[in-house]
Protein backbone atom coordinates (compact mmCIF):
# COMPACT_ATOMS: atom_id res chain seq x y z
CA UNK A 1 0.00 0.00 0.00
CA UNK A 2 0.80 3.77 -0.39
CA UNK A 3 1.35 3.58 3.74
CA UNK A 4 3.99 0.50 3.54
CA UNK A 5 5.76 2.64 0.92
CA UNK A 6 6.08 5.88 2.71
CA UNK A 7 6.78 3.50 6.08
CA UNK A 8 9.59 1.87 3.85
CA UNK A 9 11.00 5.35 2.93
CA UNK A 10 11.38 6.63 6.16
CA UNK A 11 14.39 4.86 6.63
CA UNK A 12 16.72 7.69 6.09
CA UNK A 13 14.71 10.50 7.65
CA UNK A 14 16.34 9.98 10.50
CA UNK A 15 19.96 10.42 8.87
CA UNK A 16 18.70 13.76 6.76
CA UNK A 17 17.51 15.31 9.95
CA UNK A 18 20.81 14.34 11.63
CA UNK A 19 23.26 16.00 9.29
CA UNK A 20 21.12 18.95 8.13
CA UNK A 21 20.68 19.96 11.40
CA UNK A 22 24.37 19.61 12.33
CA UNK A 23 25.40 21.61 9.46
CA UNK A 24 22.33 24.24 9.30
CA UNK A 25 22.64 24.77 12.94
CA UNK A 26 26.39 23.75 13.62
CA UNK A 27 27.95 27.27 13.52
CA UNK A 28 24.92 29.54 14.80
CA UNK A 29 26.81 30.42 18.03
CA UNK A 30 30.19 29.11 17.25
CA UNK A 31 30.69 31.62 14.14
CA UNK A 32 29.08 34.79 15.69
CA UNK A 33 32.45 34.90 18.79
CA UNK A 34 34.84 33.37 16.06
CA UNK A 35 34.09 36.30 13.82
CA UNK A 36 33.14 38.89 16.06
CA UNK A 37 29.98 39.55 14.41
CA UNK A 38 27.83 39.89 18.04
CA UNK A 39 29.91 43.22 18.68
CA UNK A 40 29.13 45.17 15.01
CA UNK A 41 29.19 49.15 16.04
CA UNK A 42 26.97 50.12 12.74
CA UNK A 43 24.23 49.54 12.48
CA UNK A 44 23.47 48.49 16.50
CA UNK A 45 22.27 45.19 16.78
CA UNK A 46 21.49 42.79 19.77
CA UNK A 47 23.33 39.98 19.77
CA UNK A 48 20.29 38.04 20.43
CA UNK A 49 18.48 39.10 17.71
CA UNK A 50 21.43 38.01 15.76
CA UNK A 51 21.24 34.51 17.14
CA UNK A 52 17.55 34.23 17.05
CA UNK A 53 17.43 35.37 13.05
CA UNK A 54 19.93 33.04 12.21
CA UNK A 55 17.86 29.72 13.96
CA UNK A 56 15.05 30.81 12.77
CA UNK A 57 16.39 31.05 9.70
CA UNK A 58 18.08 27.19 9.58
CA UNK A 59 14.66 26.20 10.86
CA UNK A 60 12.92 27.52 8.06
CA UNK A 61 15.76 26.22 5.39
CA UNK A 62 15.39 22.67 7.17
CA UNK A 63 11.75 22.25 7.05
CA UNK A 64 12.14 23.50 3.72
CA UNK A 65 14.40 20.15 3.01
CA UNK A 66 12.34 17.96 5.05
CA UNK A 67 8.98 19.08 3.34
CA UNK A 68 10.55 18.60 -0.39
CA UNK A 69 11.78 14.81 1.00
CA UNK A 70 7.66 14.19 2.05
CA UNK A 71 6.28 16.09 -1.36
CA UNK A 72 8.34 13.96 -3.23
CA UNK A 73 7.38 10.54 -1.45
CA UNK A 74 3.85 11.81 -1.73
CA UNK A 75 4.45 12.09 -5.06
CA UNK A 76 5.96 9.12 -5.92
CA UNK A 77 3.85 7.12 -3.70
CA UNK A 78 0.59 8.94 -5.54
CA UNK A 79 2.16 8.41 -9.22
CA UNK A 80 2.89 4.33 -8.31
CA UNK A 81 -0.18 3.51 -6.08
CA UNK A 82 -3.05 5.78 -7.47
CA UNK A 83 -4.57 5.55 -3.82
CA UNK A 84 -5.28 8.87 -1.92
CA UNK A 85 -2.68 9.76 0.48
CA UNK A 86 -3.25 9.16 3.86
CA UNK A 87 -4.16 11.86 6.60
CA UNK A 88 -1.46 10.37 9.28
CA UNK A 89 1.44 11.88 6.69
CA UNK A 90 0.88 15.09 8.05
CA UNK A 91 1.45 13.80 11.68
CA UNK A 92 4.57 12.33 10.44
CA UNK A 93 5.33 15.70 9.54
CA UNK A 94 4.43 17.49 12.27
CA UNK A 95 7.11 14.88 14.88
CA UNK A 96 9.76 15.41 11.94
CA UNK A 97 9.77 18.95 12.86
CA UNK A 98 9.67 18.04 16.78
CA UNK A 99 12.62 15.53 16.45
CA UNK A 100 14.41 18.37 14.23
CA UNK A 101 13.37 20.80 17.03
CA UNK A 102 15.03 19.11 19.53
CA UNK A 103 18.28 17.91 17.37
CA UNK A 104 18.74 21.67 16.79
CA UNK A 105 18.30 22.66 20.25
CA UNK A 106 20.97 19.57 20.86
CA UNK A 107 23.62 20.93 18.51
CA UNK A 108 23.04 24.79 19.03
CA UNK A 109 23.79 23.79 22.68
CA UNK A 110 26.98 22.39 21.59
CA UNK A 111 28.05 25.16 19.58
CA UNK A 112 27.77 27.74 22.27
CA UNK A 113 31.12 26.07 23.80
CA UNK A 114 32.69 24.89 20.77
CA UNK A 115 35.90 26.46 19.30
CA UNK A 116 34.72 25.63 15.52
CA UNK A 117 32.27 25.09 13.69
CA UNK A 118 34.19 21.39 12.22
CA UNK A 119 34.79 20.33 15.59
CA UNK A 120 30.57 21.32 16.54
CA UNK A 121 30.03 19.23 13.39
CA UNK A 122 31.61 16.10 14.15
CA UNK A 123 31.21 16.17 17.75
CA UNK A 124 27.35 16.15 17.60
CA UNK A 125 27.16 13.93 14.87
CA UNK A 126 29.04 11.19 16.76
CA UNK A 127 27.29 11.99 19.94
CA UNK A 128 24.19 11.46 18.31
CA UNK A 129 24.74 8.52 15.77
CA UNK A 130 26.92 6.39 18.29
CA UNK A 131 26.79 7.57 21.93
CA UNK A 132 23.02 8.14 21.69
CA UNK A 133 22.25 4.96 20.22
CA UNK A 134 24.76 3.03 22.87
CA UNK A 135 22.93 4.43 26.05
CA UNK A 136 19.94 3.58 24.69
CA UNK A 137 20.89 -0.02 24.20
CA UNK A 138 22.40 -0.25 27.37
CA UNK A 139 19.39 1.70 29.34
CA UNK A 140 17.41 -0.71 26.94
CA UNK A 141 18.88 -4.20 28.12
CA UNK A 142 19.38 -3.18 31.81
CA UNK A 143 15.70 -2.12 32.50
CA UNK A 144 13.71 -3.84 29.63
CA UNK A 145 10.55 -2.38 30.52
CA UNK A 146 11.11 1.47 31.32
CA UNK A 147 10.01 3.27 28.61
CA UNK A 148 12.72 5.78 27.23
CA UNK A 149 10.66 8.67 26.50
CA UNK A 150 13.93 10.79 26.75
CA UNK A 151 15.47 9.44 23.95
CA UNK A 152 15.90 11.58 20.62
CA UNK A 153 15.48 7.98 19.47
CA UNK A 154 12.04 7.22 20.34
CA UNK A 155 11.13 10.32 19.12
CA UNK A 156 12.28 9.55 15.78
CA UNK A 157 10.85 6.42 15.30
CA UNK A 158 7.49 8.00 16.58
CA UNK A 159 7.89 9.59 13.04
CA UNK A 160 7.56 6.31 11.15
CA UNK A 161 5.21 4.50 13.84
CA UNK A 162 2.86 7.39 13.21
CA UNK A 163 1.67 6.07 9.92
CA UNK A 164 0.39 2.59 11.40
CA UNK A 165 -3.17 2.49 10.97
CA UNK A 166 -3.90 1.36 15.11
CA UNK A 167 -0.76 3.53 16.31
CA UNK A 168 -1.19 4.17 19.72
CA UNK A 169 -0.84 0.61 20.76
CA UNK A 170 0.03 -0.07 24.57
CA UNK A 171 3.54 1.48 24.56
CA UNK A 172 2.77 4.23 22.92
CA UNK A 173 0.09 5.13 25.09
Amino acid sequence: TITDFIQDSFSFITMIIIFSTCFFFGGIIVEEFSERTGHIVFPIINRYKILFGKYLGAFIMEILVIAAYYSTLMYLGFMYYGNPLPLRIIFSFLMAILYMLAVSAFVTMFSSFMKSISMTIVATIMILLIVNMMVDQIIGLTIPDFEQIYSLNYMSNLIEYVLEPEFPKERFI
